[in-house]
C-alpha cells in the first residue's frame, strides 16, 4: 500500500512539472555529453503582417551534435552544420528525373 501511495504521489508530482522545466534539465546534461542526436518538430510563427499568410505547417528536423566537431541539422528544405559560431546551409534540392 506505501508503494502504491508513493507511486501516485511521483506520478502526480511528476504530472505538474512545467516542459520548460523538463527542457532546461536536458539542455543541461545534453552538454555533459561528448555526442547525442535529437529529432522534432516545431511550427514557424510568422511576424507582423507575415502571418496573414495563415497557419503554417509544421516541420520536422533532424540532427546530431558531436563535442569537438559541431552540430548538424536536417530539415525538410534545408541542411546546416555549425561549428563553433560559424552556420553554413544550403537549400535541399528536389531530385528530378532526367527524361534521355
Amino acid at each position: 500500500m506505501k508503494i502504491l501511495l508513493a507511486a501516485a504521489v511521483l506520478a502526480f508530482a511528476g504530472a505538474s512539472r512545467d516542459d520548460k522545466d523538463d527542457l532546461a534539465a536536458a539542455a543541461k546534461k545534453s552538454t555533459e555529453l561528448k555526442s547525442f542526436a535529437f529529432k522534432g518538430e516545431t511550427k514557424m510563427e510568422l511576424p507582423g503582417m507575415m502571418g496573414a499568410m495563415g497557419e503554417q505547417e509544421p516541420t520536422g528536423f533532424s540532427g546530431r551534435h558531436e563535442t569537438g566537431v559541431g552540430s548538424y541539422v536536417k530539415t525538410e528544405t534545408h541542411e546546416f552544420f555549425t561549428v563553433g559560431k560559424n552556420t553554413v546551409t544550403r537549400p535541399l534540392a528536389e531530385w528530378k528525373k532526367v527524361e534521355a
